[in-house]
């Protein structure tokens, strides 16, 4: 396996990653990147006028219709009571959890899918990494990004450490996800 070297991309050449309908990522991706589209929109679009009293109401299967206020949602987030980090990151986490599991019965035990497992675990565990004594068990690495499989359990220098936010970023965990999705589509 060949780590290449990052440079620098203009947004003509990489900044446009489409995922397919049909393909294991893709309902899973836009969810995510419309909620990420979404906040920015609301937190720095002055055209967006939310009333405290609005409301998004949605049904439940077992209890009654259940009412969120998109206007305390914001103004947590404008009264630092919920940061936009936090937000972003748990959203990395829902993300990475959810796509690791609809596809872990295709996992090759290849650096990268091993990689995705372990940033699937480190988002199960408040997004911090967190390692059994006899993991991590074989090697893991994406790009330059690293998780040193020689160094088991608490021993690993990642161990404890935060996984989104300071290991790894939005973008990191798209294009992984793009990568592992090409992967299984070539076996399929």
């Amino acid at each position: 396996m060949t780590i290449r070297n990052m440079k620098k991309y203009s947004m003509q050449e990489y900044d446009h990653i489409q995922f397919r309908k049909g393909l294991p990522f893709y309902e899973m991706v836009m969810s995510f990147t419309t909620s990420l589209s979404a906040v920015f929109i609301i937190l720095n679009n002055h055209k967006v006028e939310l009333k405290e009293k609005d409301y998004v109401s949605i049904e439940g299967k077992w209890v009654k219709p259940r009412h969120f206020f998109p206007y305390d949602v914001v103004s947590n987030i404008k009264n630092d009571n919920f940061t936009l980090y936090t937000y972003i990151n748990s959203c990395c986490c829902m993300l990475a959890n959810s796509a690791y599991e609809a596809v872990k019965e295709k996992n090759d035990k290849s650096p990268e899918f091993e990689f995705l497992r372990h940033i699937r675990n480190a988002s199960s565990h408040q997004n911090m990494f967190n390692f059994f004594p006899n993991e991590p068990s074989s090697s893991a690495f994406w790009k330059e990004a690293k998780i040193d499989h020689k160094m088991k359990g608490k021993e690993n220098p990642l161990y404890g450490t935060e996984c989104f936010g300071s290991f790894f970023g939005v973008p990191d965990i798209i294009d992984l996800l793009k990568e592992i999705e090409e992967k299984i589509k070539l076996v399929q």
